[in-house]
């Protein structure tokens, strides 16, 4: 869920995505501890921000430890942010809940009849309720989250979806995601003793959450089209416009929030929560020339859905509704998702998900400017350097 920041070699010095590699793999690392091997195909990109942002709210920075040898790093040791601190109980308690309530969407889009049933839809149905154990499984960071009622709001999703109509408001159907988020960054301020920071972390949380939800949609927009799926910013009419604008107001209420949070070294957490939502602008609204968004790969969803004619066109009365597709082969799908997700390689290699044939970035790759690529930002006028540290978005 969500995937909005990424760590970018190109706006990153040696030292910040050092400490960058070193909370990934921190948080790797207390999933598989904490939760079970396979719990690391879990691990976020978002909940790494909020590692990040623990520690920089902290009077002296989370502890290291010399992790052993990994494929991922070239079989090399390296310095991690220690597992079972606050910054990693965190960011897993993070990690699980975001998984938790993916989980919860994809069985309430069955339930709901929100788009065609899928293998995907299927395993999240089947899902729902062990990641949900293991998001509470750490009751102390769980409390501090309100992870229970985080996901209970966030059950109530699939509902506010089946009930909205063209004109409805658009950022009503976020609102249980901005809620949730809003209580996951406001516990970063209370495990790092800053109580201060709650209130502005709260409202920079429920920002961010809007966001990421907007910009998954937007992301998924043509694909939705396509195969029939509930996509907010179909179901509500609202213009492709109107939905930017939003966004960049929301980029600018983050940066203005977190410029008034009272941080130890927040300079990762800037590039990452200030830098990294204005870059996630741009990549969903102005994608580099030359390439559109890739059509869906999941076997037996088609590719395109036709128009359903009126009773009385030309055409004549409505066809059928077409049979539910046929269950796709199950091991020939899932052993990608395993080999992608199960060893860690999507954290640290460009990928494709096999579910949904969206690329991805690599979490810790060297850069190629694409994750920088923030459009019309770099002729503006703002006075504070272009691209990702451009502030006027």
């Amino acid at each position: 869920m969500f995937g909005v920041v990424h760590a970018c070699r190109g706006t990153l010095d040696d030292e910040l995505f050092a400490q960058w590699q070193a909370h990934l793999c921190g948080l790797c690392l207390q999933l598989r501890d904490s939760r079970g091997q396979l719990s690391r195909a879990l691990t976020n990109t978002d909940a790494i921000a909020l590692s990040v942002l623990t520690e920089a709210q902290q009077s002296s920075p989370a502890g290291r430890r010399t992790a052993g040898p990994c494929p991922l790093r070239g079989m090399r040791t390296a310095q991690v942010v220690r597992p079972g601190s606050a910054a990693t109980r965190l960011g897993a308690a993070a990690s699980l809940t975001l998984a938790a309530a993916k989980a919860q969407d994809l069985r309430a889009e069955r339930v709901h009849h929100l788009g065609l049933p899928t293998l995907r839809t299927r395993a999240g149905s089947a899902l729902a309720e062990p990641l949900r154990r293991r998001a509470l499984a750490d009751a102390p960071m769980a409390r501090v989250m309100h992870a229970t009622r985080a996901l209970d709001g966030l059950a109530r999703q699939g509902a506010v979806e089946a009930a909205v109509r063209p004109g409805d408001d658009l950022l009503a159907v976020t609102a249980p995601t901005a809620q949730a988020t809003a209580e996951i960054f406001a516990a970063s301020a209370t495990v790092a003793g800053r109580p201060e920071n709650e209130p502005l972390l709260r409202e920079l949380g429920s920002d961010f959450g809007t966001l990421a939800h907007l910009l998954d949609a937007v992301t998924d927009l043509p694909a939705d089209r396509r195969n029939g799926s509930f996509n907010p910013i179909a179901a509500t009419g609202t213009p492709l416009a109107q939905v930017r604008e939003h966004c960049r107001r929301l980029v600018r209420r983050i940066r203005v929030s977190f410029d008034q949070l009272a941080l130890t070294d927040g300079r990762l957490a800037r590039a990452l929560l200030v830098d990294g939502t204005h870059a996630a602008l741009h990549r969903a609204f102005d994608p580099p020339a030359g390439t559109t968004p890739p059509p869906p790969n999941w076997p037996g969803v088609p590719t395109q859905v036709p128009d359903k004619p009126a009773p009385d066109s030309p055409q004549g009365p409505q066809s059928p509704p077409p049979p539910e597709p046929p269950r796709p082969p199950f091991w020939p799908n899932v052993l990608p998702w395993i080999g992608v997700y199960c060893t860690g390689y999507a954290c640290c290699a460009a990928h494709e998900n096999p579910c949904t044939g969206r690329q991805h970035s690599a979490g810790c790759s060297g850069c190629d400017g694409s994750c920088c690529d923030c459009g019309d930002c770099c002729d503006c006028d703002c006075g504070d350097g272009c691209c990702c540290d451009c502030g006027c978005n």
